[in-house]
């Protein structure tokens, strides 16, 4: 190993150097814990002046091979994470040893791509969630609602709300591609509840563009779909219909969709994004895509105007209860 190493040493190439750095950094590793403080200074000093002579390419190799260093020296990992770059966002977006007050001071101190990178965290703490989206535009908070990883407290949410309304409809467009789908030939349409027909063929998405959410919430809950976060989406709606989260959650939670396509419509949610939440239950509940086309189409002819009135009476029977 020592006389690999020496050879690599002695070879300017950056593929040579990126080798030596990356066993650097293993033997490194192997050393555990005891070598941070006999060793961590002298590991600093090389990595400090190898990573960055390396192209980018290299780079983004060695620096992740570094981030998923838990041993690295704080030190180091706290000043590449606020490097720029590709070594940078290596570190924003992976590096084990930052710590969410690690993370609250830089998100003050980097670019957008930097909090990018940090919103792309596994996992992403509420703490994290609720810094970001309160720093950043519709961008940043469509990032943090497709992390699937990350925790969203109800302030997140709202914040995510808030923006979304503030941004162009380029701006509030998901993340994931949300498509409208067509109903197969010999589908018929029905309402919510009627018996379903037999099971087709999947479509083939659609080419034309969607066109833009209707409303802050919908277009919140648009993102948030878009990653299957149905916990969210219920949180969502509950908030824009005024009913407690829990029993939203319990009742869309069945297999009926009656009461969820309700609350989407009553919350201007656009078909394009009834079909991303309506694909997503029916996965979860083994559902035949017939059923589901059958569901899409039935919102297709819901208007807002029954779906308001649905959920008053909904609302009223809760103010019994």
């Amino acid at each position: 190993m020592l006389e690999h190493l020496t050879r690599l040493a002695h070879d300017r190439a950056p593929a040579r150097r990126a080798e030596l750095l990356a066993a650097i950094i293993d033997l490194y590793r192997a050393a555990g814990a005891r070598a941070e403080a006999s060793l961590g200074p002298l590991f600093a000093d090389i990595v400090r002046q190898l990573l960055p002579e390396l192209p980018a390419p290299q780079q983004a190799g060695v620096a992740t091979r570094l981030a998923e260093l838990a041993t690295a020296p704080h030190a180091l990992v706290l000043e590449f994470a606020a490097f720029g770059g590709v070594i940078g966002d290596a570190m924003l977006r992976g590096a084990v040893a930052l710590s969410d007050d690690d993370l609250v001071d830089l998100a003050r101190r980097v670019d957008e791509d930097g909090l990018l990178a940090i919103a792309a965290r596994v996992p992403l703490s509420e703490r994290m969630s609720d810094a970001l989206v309160a720093l950043g535009g519709a961008r940043l908070c469509r990032a943090v609602a497709a992390n699937r990883s990350a925790r969203l407290s109800p302030q997140c949410l709202a914040r995510i709300v808030a923006s979304c309304g503030a941004g162009s409809a380029a701006d509030v467009r998901p993340p994931a591609e949300i498509l409208a789908f067509p109903v197969g030939h010999g589908a018929e349409r029905r309402r919510l509840g009627e018996p379903l027909g037999a099971v087709i063929p999947w479509p083939k998405a659609m080419s034309q563009p969607l066109t833009a959410p209707a409303s802050p919430v919908a277009a919140a809950i648009a993102a948030i779909a878009s990653s299957d976060r149905m916990l969210e989406v219920a949180m969502l709606l509950a908030a824009h219909a005024g009913l407690p989260p829990e029993l939203v959650s319990r009742l869309i939670a069945r297999p009926d969709p009656s009461l969820l396509a309700v609350l989407c419509r009553a919350a201007s949610v656009p078909p394009a994004t009834f079909s991303v939440i309506a694909r997503i239950r029916g996965r979860r509940f083994g559902h035949p895509l017939s059923e589901t086309l059958a569901v899409e189409a039935a919102y297709d002819e819901l208007t807002e105007a029954e779906a308001r009135e649905t959920l008053g009476s909904v609302k009223a029977l809760q103010k019994k209860a």
